[in-house]
């Protein structure tokens, strides 16, 4: 094994002393360095602003049987209280803020990468022989680098999942209540527009 020497100087003494330097602790240090490189790397996406509802389009009503124009507002009176009752949702109504609990911050992207190389790294260089700890070291590095990434890319997938079900739960009832009221509308003889 190639050593290097080391002077280390405290006071007036001055000592020589020897650290190893083989190809296994060269390249752990190495991949250590890479792999803690590129878990401070920033995340591809940001995570989206948070947008207000998007205010519903007008819907239009042509009456094609030459309804009056009481006729009329009776209609669109009760087609909005049938669609309403149908949909369980009022696009009249303000909807009323519930409190909600601040969600858990999210740990940052990398984090579970970090973690799970430095353990593996301390499990394999305990389960290795000692003279065989550098390599038990590294290749625990690599392993537990792997299942880090892994539980880091599953938590992003599952946020992506979460994000998709809030914006389909966002639009579906006012949806329904517009597909609710032109039915009705239509049933009553209008064109929807």
């Amino acid at each position: 094994m190639k050593t290097l020497p080391l002077r280390v100087t405290s006071g007036a003494r001055t000592s020589a002393e020897r650290i190893p330097t083989s190809p296994v602790a060269r390249w752990g240090a190495l991949g250590l360095a890479a792999l803690l490189a590129a878990c401070a790397a920033t995340p591809s996406q940001p995570p989206p602003a948070r947008h207000a509802r998007p205010a519903a389009q007008p819907m239009y009503f042509y009456p094609q049987r030459g309804q009056s124009e009481r006729r009329q507002d009776r209609d669109r009176y009760e087609c909005y209280q049938w669609a309403a009752r149908q949909t369980r949702s009022d696009p009249g109504m303000t909807p009323l803020r519930s409190v909600r609990s601040a969600p858990a911050p999210d740990p940052a992207p990398g984090r579970d990468t970090a973690i799970g190389a430095a353990t593996g790294a301390a499990i394999g260089a305990m389960v290795a022989s000692p003279h065989h700890a550098g390599e038990g070291a590294v290749a625990g590095l690599i392993l537990g680098a792997l299942i880090g990434a892994s539980s880091d890319q599953a938590r992003a997938e599952q946020w992506q999942a979460q994000a998709a079900a809030r914006d389909r739960g966002r639009a579906g009832p006012w949806h329904d209540f517009r597909r609710a009221m032109s039915a009705c509308m239509t049933g009553r003889g209008y064109t929807v527009g």
